[in-house]
C-alpha cells in the first residue's frame, strides 16, 4: 500500500503531546561560540540561561526552573574545574576533564533567502517534532542527540497550540563521525607502513571500536524504526560523539514519521546525500524504512574501510554507474564472510530484500558478543 506525504501527517498527533519538554524565549538564553553551520541552521554553544522573573500565565514552570538549575550547575561544576587545573599550573586531559554535565548548543536559521526559509522552518519543526517525541513519549535513547529545550521569540507562542520553535537547545557534541574516520585513519597508518610493526592487539581493538561504534548507530536506527521514524539522511556528517566518545544520530530535519513499518510512501524524491541514498529514493519511487538500511550498509563500509565510498566514480557517471546499474563499494576479501555478506544484503538494489534493521541490529551484537573467531579480518592491518 502506498502513501501520499502530504495526506498522512502526524502534526496533529504532536500538538497534545504533554509539555515536559521546557519552552524558552530567545531573551533568555545567551549563546557563544558558533560550533558549525549546514546547509539551513547554524549551531552555537549555549553560554547563559536566565529565565525572566515575570512569566506569562499558564506557562509551565517546573520544567524551565529544573532546565536552568541543571545549566548552572554544570556552569559551576565546569568554571571549579578549571580553577582547580589553573591554580596547579595543569591543563584539561584524559587524567583531569573539564567535561560538565550537560553541556548544550542551540541550533537555529541561518539568514536566508524567502525561497529557502520556508523548508528550513518546516525541517527545524520536523526534527522539533521527532526529538521531543523522543524524549518524551518513547523513554528516549543513548545514542540519539538529546532535546533540552525547545524555543520561541515571543510571550504569545507561548500560548500557541501549535507551536513552531524558532531555535532549539541540544546537547553538545565534541565532534562529527568526520573527525573520527580521519583519527581512524591516521592510527591504522597509510601504504607501506601498515606492514612494518604492527601491534596485532591494537588493530584488533582499532577494529572492535568501529564495529562498536556501527553496533550503537544501528540500534539508534532500529529504536527509529520501532516508532515509526524514517531518518533518510545516514552519513559521518550526521553522526557525532560526545564528551565521552558516545555516538549520536543527530540532524533530524530530513527524518519522517509514518504510519507503518510495512508499507511504502511517496516521499520526496532525492532526500538525502547521494552519496549514502537508496536508489528507490533517487529515482523518485515510493519508499519506506528500507532506504535507511541501504544507508547504514553505505556507512558501515566507509567506517570498516576508511575509505570514502564512491570516491573513484565520477560525479557526472554516478546516477548511471551506482543507481542505474547497481555498482556499490568493493567487500574486502580479508573480511568476515558474516559481516560481509549482511553489507551485501543491506544494499540490495531490491529494497525487500534488505533485511529490517532489528536484524542487522541482531547480527552485529551476535558478532560482538560471540568467538573471537570470526570476528576479525584474515590479515593484520585493520
Amino acid at each position: 500500500m502506498m502513501s501520499s506525504e502530504d495526506e498522512r501527517s502526524f502534526d496533529e498527533d504532536y500538538d497534545d503531546a504533554p509539555t515536559a519538554i521546557p519552552i524558552l524565549l530567545g531573551s533568555e538564553i545567551r549563546i557563544g561560540t558558533l560550533l558549525g553551520r549546514g546547509t539551513f541552521c547554524k549551531v552555537s554553544l549555549v553560554k547563559d540561561i536566565h529565565l525572566k522573573a515575570q512569566t506569562e500565565p499558564g506557562l509551565v514552570q517546573e520544567s524551565r526552573q529544573k532546565l536552568e538549575l541543571k545549566f548552572k550547575i554544570a556552569a559551576s561544576q565546569d568554571s571549579y574545574q578549571q580553577q582547580q587545573l589553573d591554580v596547579f599550573g595543569r591543563q584539561p586531559n584524559a587524567q583531569n576533564p573539564v567535561n560538565p554535565k550537560p553541556r548544550m548548543a542551540l541550533k537555529q536559521l541561518k539568514n536566508l533567502s524567502e525561497k529557502s526559509k520556508k523548508q528550513a522552518k518546516d525541517d527545524l519543526r520536523r526534527e522539533c517534532d521527532i526529538l521531543r517525541a523522543i524524549k518524551e513519549d518513547w523513554c528516549s535513547h543513548p545514542n540519539i542527540i538529546e532535546l533540552h529545550a525547545i524555543g520561541v521569540e515571543s510571550s504569545k507562542e507561548f500560548h500557541d497550540r501549535d507551536i513552531r520553535p524558532s531555535f532549539l537547545v541540544l546537547s553538545k557534541l565534541r565532534c562529527t563521525m568526520v573527525s573520527f574516520m580521519t583519527k581512524w585513519r591516521e592510527q591504522r597508518g597509510l601504504g607501506v607502513m601498515e606492514f612494518f610493526g604492527i601491534n596485532i592487539k591494537e588493530s584488533q581493538d582499532m577494529w572492535l571500536e568501529r564495529l562498536m561504534v556501527l553496533s550503537q548507530i544501528a540500534d539508534a536506527i532500529r529504536f527509529l524504526h520501532l516508532h515509526n521514524v524514517i531518518f533518510r539522511d545516514i552519513k559521518p556528517q550526521n553522526i557525532g560523539f560526545d564528551g565521552d566518545n558516545v555516538p549520536k544520530l543527530f540532524d533530524f530535519g530530513l527524518a519522517k514519521r509514518v504510519y507503518s513499518v510495512e508499507e511504502n510512501y511517496k516521499l520526496t524524491g532525492n532526500t538525502g546525500t547521494l552519496r549514502y541514498m537508496a536508489p528507490e529514493v533517487a529515482l523518485d519511487q515510493p519508499y519506506g524504512m528500507d532506504v535507511d538500511i541501504y544507508s547504514l550498509a553505505i556507512l558501515m563500509h566507509e567506517v570498516l574501510s576508511l575509505k570514502i565510498p564512491f570516491v573513484e566514480v565520477p560525479a557526472s557517471e554516478f546516477r548511471h554507474e551506482v543507481i542505474a546499474k547497481g555498482k556499490r563499494p568493493p567487500l574486502d576479501y580479508g573480511w568476515p564472510s558474516p559481516l560481509s555478506g549482511l553489507m551485501a544484503s543491506m544494499w540490495h538494489e531490491s529494497p525487500s530484500k534488505r533485511p529490517p534493521s532489528s536484524e542487522v541490529c541482531k547480527m552485529l551484537t551476535l558478532m560482538l558478543r560471540g568467538s573471537d573467531a570470526g570476528l576479525f579480518p584474515d590479515r593484520i592491518v585493520m
